[in-house]
């Protein structure tokens, strides 16, 4: 056989696969269609009301997190299944309200982004970020803002601070900055009054949280005033985030406030409660990783000016425990409406003069704390901490017996029942 022989009957050949190959596509796309009609058939869910189905698929969103898009989570899932599903989920406008996206994404991912916003129509949205936004992305962002209630970023860089300024969040409820660090453990330094700016842009916020937050002054000043803020709150990686935002704010409305204590002293504090009158009922401070010691005269000052607090905890270094918790004891115009307390902090402020304290404290207020937690370190042993008396122990056990909850040593274990053991144990493999 000659070569153009053999070339024709290659590209014969060749023809008869190409020919086979789209066969054997309308076969799949055949068969898929077939089996999606027996799904549908088979499936009891496609009996049910619309109501009922529809439900349903809505319980299984993951509960901790916005979903994520891809082909195997849900909701995009359902659309995989049969025709029938495939119309509940479509109909189902509160699948679509929220959305998780993890950055780097595949090129064309923008195009989905504004499929799936699309599909919640005239529901409110929420949305969070992973990564950095593309510029593609932003534009679909910036398009839906007016319709966002929740909005989550963590971020390497500052880029999104710009793009969040020359947006309008009128509707957005819940807000949550983080700041993500590189490979070297750094993190960028962000404008106090760039983040400030943010927040103007929000002024219907009622929650907002900053991981990892770390700014700096610039040229700028200026405060704000957020009426309707309920819940602030500063945390991150090893309980670091920068508060200093807090001197800056007026939040009349606050109810919840959470601090790391890194920019923000006591007397910024009571400078903050005296500006914003707020009904506060739980005050979170930690100050864990400084040498600034809690001076209780000062937190005294603070804790006055906010008698409607119902939770207490504080953590950091100091000897305010012991006659923090004679005041309790003395005088009920310190946080009359208090039912929970926890304090964490090092072995050596547990003494005899705090455990003295504790239990007048508690006597005093017998019936109204339900909860009180002494917490040192997890993981290490009260070597360092006195052991203490039999009747403070019985004291202590008949509070708990009463139904009041009592934590006295580590997050993970309560040396109450076993103290003294736990301590002689201590300090022999010391």
């Amino acid at each position: 056989m000659s070569v153009a022989d053999l070339q024709a009957r290659i590209e014969t050949v060749s023809g008869e696969i190409d020919r086979q190959k789209e066969v054997l596509k309308k076969l799949e796309r055949s068969k898929s269609a077939l089996q999606r009609q027996l799904n549908a058939v088979r499936d009891p869910v496609t009996r049910l009301p619309l109501e009922i189905s529809s439900e349903i698929f809505i319980q299984c969103l993951p509960s901790s997190s916005n979903p994520q898009p891809g082909a195997r989570d849900i909701p995009m899932l359902f659309l995989n299944i049969c025709n029938a599903w495939t119309d509940i989920a479509l109909s189902n406008l509160a699948l679509w309200e929220a959305i998780h996206i993890k950055y780097p994404r595949a090129k064309g991912f923008g195009q989905l982004l504004a499929i799936w916003l699309s599909r919640a129509r005239n529901h409110s949205l929420s949305l969070s970020i992973h990564g950095t936004l593309g510029e593609g992305d932003a534009t679909i962002v910036r398009e839906y803002a007016e319709k966002l209630r929740s909005l989550k970023i963590h971020s390497h860089d500052d880029d999104y601070l710009d793009l969040l300024e020359r947006m309008s969040f009128p509707s957005l409820k819940t807000l949550e900055i983080g700041i993500l660090r590189d490979a070297y453990g750094e993190a960028p330094c962000y404008s106090l009054y760039q983040t400030l700016d943010i927040l103007r842009v929000a002024p219907n916020l009622v929650e907002c949280t900053f991981y990892n937050l770390s700014t700096c002054n610039d040229s700028r000043t200026g405060n704000l005033l957020l009426p309707s803020l309920r819940f602030l709150a500063f945390r991150g990686e090893f309980q670091f985030s920068d508060d200093e935002i807090l001197k800056l704010l007026t939040l009349p409305a606050l109810e919840t406030l959470a601090l790391t204590m890194v920019t923000v002293s006591l007397n910024d504090l009571a400078s903050f409660l005296k500006r914003s009158s707020p009904l506060l009922q739980n005050l979170i401070m930690i100050r864990r990783y400084t040498y600034q010691e809690l001076d209780f005269t000062q937190l005294d000052e603070c804790l006055r000016l906010v008698p409607t607090l119902t939770h207490l905890e504080l953590s950091g270094r100091g000897e305010y425990p012991a006659p923090m918790f004679t005041s309790l004891a003395d005088s009920p115009s310190l946080l009359p409406n208090l039912l929970s307390i926890q304090i964490n902090c090092p072995q050596q402020t547990i003494t005899h003069l705090l455990y003295s304290a504790l239990v007048r404290a508690l006597s005093a207020r017998r019936t109204q704390i339900i909860c009180c937690k002494i917490n040192w370190e997890d993981g290490t042993e009260p070597a360092f901490a006195e052991e203490p008396h039999a009747h403070i122990r019985e004291a202590l056990r008949g509070f708990a017996a009463d139904g009041m909850q009592i934590q006295l040593g580590s997050r993970s274990r309560n040396y109450l029942y076993s103290f003294s053991h736990t301590l002689r144990s201590s300090v022999i493999l010391n």
